[in-house]
């Protein structure tokens, strides 16, 4: 922009003032009226004092970064830079002396925004008419770059001089009209600043500490025209609009504020204000970076940076701290409008606890930000002692270990509408227990019994510790952290198939955790709410039965209580507990798990029946739980140990051999399996061979004979079949059994065929040999496979199975020849996972090739092409299926009308597909063919293939047909 100044009276030629835009900025009409507005200050000074020249040239342009300004004074001496610029970040000075009479010109001007003066250059600079030595150049970088200021300096223009102006410039007409409808916008525009009713208050800079004086607390956005940075502040304005806001302002003496920062600089300045530009969008902070809070009396501060904006983070800076409060209502009504998840409630009676006071005063104001702090006094409460307020809060005496004494500090927690979510914690009585020899965050803990200390430091890490809910819902398989904190070394975890079918069983546990809850963490599993499907019977979900598995429940009836306890050397024990139907029983039961008065637990899965698990003929299935009571009851078993899904080293098809080859000669040696990954061996019972660790590899894997006589011996052969392992067991055996009988058995139930069902898809699991019969579900269950558990199938030579839907062969049915079958055979053959109930093996009798019933037709067409079609033969008893066709044909008469007896039908198509969905099969020779002589009859034979059984007869000759000559004839007259 540049002013020029022709006379003392500042007139122009024309009579009127006159603008003209530097060449490297468009005039705007607010930077334009604010000159002109200056020039006229400048004119009457001049006016009155007669200078003449008063003034020269004065220049300002910017660029995104930088503001340029220039000065010429005619007759002046401006070489010395440092008196005649003045800069500071704010404001600017322009000051000259006149060389004939030493007066002093003088002219301060506002940035619009704040500059960097400390880095501002200036330099001697020409003007057409002037010299080095009477004008300056300056260039001033811009504290905020990427943006134009809109004017100079700060002073409001009046609104009839800018019109004016911009009608001089004759960029429009200005009528009487918009100069009144624009009056009338300015003043709606006041009554709104005004406006401490509004939701949002505008505060200015004149206004601002009127405004806030009489506020509890202020908390106000600041926000630029030009700044494209969290320009909606939309936690702030709904906040600030919602009915929960509007109720919390008018009854806590809170303001919403905003604040425009170009136009009031001076709270911008006060508080520092910037533009953060784009990335602060993208800042999980949410804009808090542009709310500032004022209280009474004291300056504006950032809101504070580790907090998200809400309403009752809010709530919490407001009003004194801790609150004073006199009754229960008070405290519910604090709870209602907080709707935060912990109120931390100190009981006093300050005559008699001064010390006590005085620290949670101390913890109250340091964490402010963080916690809502409220306080009770025993001489300031209306209508009840200390303790009876007490009582109020903490609810059934029998959640409770013992009445809880002022001085206290009670921790409310969560306020939610699911009372398993909600309770409280106490500070004041509790004696903690800790073990020797364990550290947590680098604090070493004794096993004492160490009472609460009413330290600002105990008193703080206490609602460090019992802030969050105690009661927590997780995921089954989540990681369960035991630590050597005097909560957290022990670790109490409840399990239900559905929550709300369970509400006995959740409120005990729900009062046994508030009686333990300064002693241990707690936390439940929903299986329902984690799956989404309601649990039908004692099914289990897998990510259940894992978890379970440490504690030896796995497959148990739930409810079940879960405890684990870090010990002195950091290792880690557990306990399985049943649901108590008293709290105070079942805190007794934990208590004694973390005393070690009970011994823990071996890791184990479902506990079948010991006796059933260990039936003569078969392979039964053993855990951790049952190995012991097995070897104590049966004297002799061998067992194999494998590792989840990797192959047994001895098949299920061989042991059932030698389980019944036992039978067979009257051996009472049992026979089991146990799977190492799911299970423990628990080599301290003294019910097992005391070798059994060495000879089993820490309990991993192998195939282990346990003798009355010769305790655990390893069956190490490379070939594990039916016969040398009865060999092996009689030499180890203290009863010696008829080993050419038992192998003879064998050698008789090779020749029987045999099916196994497998638990799990890969043909992997417990699996269970099935020989020829029929099985009911009662029968499938005796034999050792579980209802609704089969996956996959093994079908040996010779063999069949059929698998029913339900128990007495009713429902679906599949039927499997001899393979193998995954989980992905099984269901394309028909059956369903998981869905079998009943099961019938039979022989296997391969079925005859298909056969082809009837004879094809045959038809020529006008252009010689020979149609062949058939019908498709449905399935047949003890016939196989149709999967493919050949065409074949056979020469019956020559072209001369010879018979040709004795020919082979010839091939005359590839392998046609079978249309199983169509009744008839068609093929067509195309004409000519040199394969056929033209004249000469012809009849056809069709023979069907099937893929598994192959080739099957040829069907019945079609009538005879002639096969077309190479052209067809045409007669003269046609010609």
């Amino acid at each position: 922009r540049q002013m020029c100044i022709r006379d003392s009276n500042m007139r122009a030629s024309n009579g009127s003032t006159a603008f003209r835009a530097a060449p490297w900025a468009r005039p705007s009409v607010a930077a334009i009226a604010h000159l002109a507005a200056m020039l006229m200050l400048l004119a009457n000074t001049a006016h009155a004092n007669m200078r003449a020249p008063a003034f020269g040239k004065l220049r300002w342009g910017q660029d995104a970064s930088k503001v340029f300004i220039t000065a010429f004074v005619p007759g002046v001496d401006v070489t010395d830079n440092d008196k005649e610029f003045v800069f500071n970040n704010s404001h600017f000075r322009f000051a000259a002396h006149n060389p004939a009479n030493g007066e002093r010109y003088s002219l301060d001007f506002e940035f619009r925004e704040d500059v960097n003066a400390s880095a501002a250059v200036m330099r001697h600079s020409t003007w057409k008419y002037g010299n080095p030595n009477n004008s300056l150049f300056a260039i001033i970088p811009k504290l905020e770059p990427d943006h134009l200021f809109d004017r100079l300096y700060a002073q409001k223009p009046n609104k009839q001089l800018k019109f004016a102006i911009e009608k001089d410039w004759d960029r429009y007409t200005v009528s009487d009209d918009m100069l009144a409808d624009d009056d009338e916008e300015e003043d709606d525009d006041e009554d709104s600043d005004s406006d401490e009713d509004a939701d949002i208050v505008k505060l200015t800079d004149a206004t601002f500490e009127s405004k806030t004086a009489a506020k509890s607390l202020t908390v106000f956005r600041v926000y630029f025209p030009w700044c494209g940075s969290c320009k909606k502040h939309d936690d702030f304005t709904k906040a600030a609009t919602s009915k929960r806001g509007r109720k919390l302002k008018k009854k806590y003496g809170i303001m919403f504020g905003s604040v425009d920062a170009r136009e009031q600089s001076m709270i911008r300045r006060n508080v520092s204000a910037v533009c953060k530009g784009p990335e602060a969008d993208k800042q999980a902070d949410k804009c808090t970076s542009y709310l500032y809070t004022k209280l009474p009396d004291l300056p504006a501060q950032p809101w504070p940076s580790e907090l998200d904006f809400s309403l009752a983070n809010l709530l919490k800076m407001t009003g004194p701290n801790p609150r004073p409060l006199t009754t229960f209502a008070q405290v519910q009504s604090l709870q209602r409008d907080s709707k935060d998840k912990t109120l931390v409630l100190g009981m006093f009676d300050r005559s008699q606890h001064p010390e006590a006071v005085e620290a949670y005063l101390k913890v109250s104001s340091e964490r402010r930000n963080e916690f809502l702090f409220g306080m009770m006094e025993e001489s300031k409460l209306v209508g009840s002692t200390i303790q009876e307020m007490i009582a109020k809060f903490t609810g059934p005496q029998e959640c409770l270990q013992a009445p809880i004494q002022a001085p206290a500090i009670l921790l409310l927690k969560n306020f939610s509408s699911d009372q398993l979510d909600d309770g409280w914690a106490a500070f004041g009585q509790h004696e903690a227990t800790t073990r020797p020899s364990i550290t947590h965050d680098g604090e070493e803990f004794a096993d004492t019994r160490v009472k609460d200390r009413f330290d600002s430091g105990e008193i703080s890490k206490f609602i460090d510790v019992h802030s969050q809910s105690e009661l927590l819902r997780e995921k089954a398989e989540t990681p369960q952290v035991v630590d050597g904190s005097p909560t957290g070394r022990t670790v109490v975890r409840m399990f239900v198939s559905d929550a709300q079918e369970a509400k006995q069983a959740m409120s005990t546990f729900r009062c046994t955790r508030q009686l333990l809850h300064r002693e241990a963490r707690f936390v439940y599993h929903d299986e329902r709410h984690e799956t989404g499907k309601p649990v039908v019977g004692s099914n289990m979900s897998e990510a259940t039965t894992r978890a379970l598995l440490d504690f030896g429940m796995a497959g148990a009836s739930r409810p079940l209580v879960a405890v684990s306890v870090q010990q002195v050397d950091g290792t880690t024990l557990h306990y399985g507990i049943k649901i108590a139907s008293s709290a105070k029983y079942l805190a007794k039961q934990i208590r004694r798990a973390v005393s070690g008065e009970v011994g823990p637990a071996v890791r184990s899965g479902a506990s079948p029946d010991t006796g059933a698990a260990l039936s003569p003929g078969k392979i039964g299935v053993l855990v951790g739980s049952t190995l012991a009571p097995a070897v104590e009851m049966a004297g002799e078993i061998l067992f194999e140990i494998y590792s989840g899904k990797k192959s047994h080293l001895l098949s299920t098809i061989e042991g059932d051999k030698a389980a019944k080859a036992l039978v067979e000669v009257g051996s009472d040696i049992r026979m089991a399996s146990m799977d190492a990954s799911a299970n423990d061996c628990n080599f301290s019972d003294s019910r097992l061979p005391a070798n059994l660790r060495e000879v089993t590899n820490g309990c991993r894997e192998g195939v282990v004979f346990i003798s009355k006589s010769a305790g655990a011996v390893s069956y190490g052969a490379v070939n594990f079949m039916a016969s040398p392992l009865l060999q092996f067991l009689n030499d180890n055996s203290a009863t010696k059994f008829d080993v050419a009988k038992a192998q003879e058995h064998v050698r008789w139930l090779d020749s029987q065929c045999a099916v196994t069902a497998h638990q799990h898809g890969a043909r992997n699991g417990k699996s269970t040999v099935f020989r020829v019969g029929e099985y009911t579900l009662e029968q499938m269950t005796a034999a050792g496979a579980a209802n609704d558990d089969v996956s996959s199938l093994t079908v040996a030579a010779g063999c069949q199975a059929t698998l029913y839907e339900n128990g007495d062969f009713s429902g679906w049915n599949a039927t499997f020849e001899p393979g193998m079958y995954d989980v992905a055979a099984l269901q394309r053959a028909g059956a369903k996972n998981d869905e079998a109930s009943s099961l019938v093996v039979s022989v296997f009798v391969p079925p005859k090739p298909p056969v082809q019933s009837g004879k094809p037709g045959v038809e020529v067409a006008a252009n010689g092409d020979m149609h062949i079609s058939w019908q498709y033969d449905p399935l047949q008893e003890g016939v196989a299926k149709t999967d493919s066709y050949q065409v074949f044909s056979v020469m019956v008469k020559d072209a001369q009308g010879a018979e040709t007896p004795g020919l082979q039908p010839q091939l005359r198509s590839t392998t046609l597909l079978a249309l199983t969905e169509a009744a008839n099969q068609t093929h067509t020779i195309k004409h000519p063919d040199t394969r056929f002589e033209a004249g000469a009859e012809y009849v056809f034979q069709i023979k069907p293939f099937s893929q598994k059984y192959g080739m099957g007869e040829f069907s019945e000759r079609s009538e005879p047909v002639v096969a077309p000559m190479d052209r067809p004839r045409v007669e003269k007259d046609e010609v």
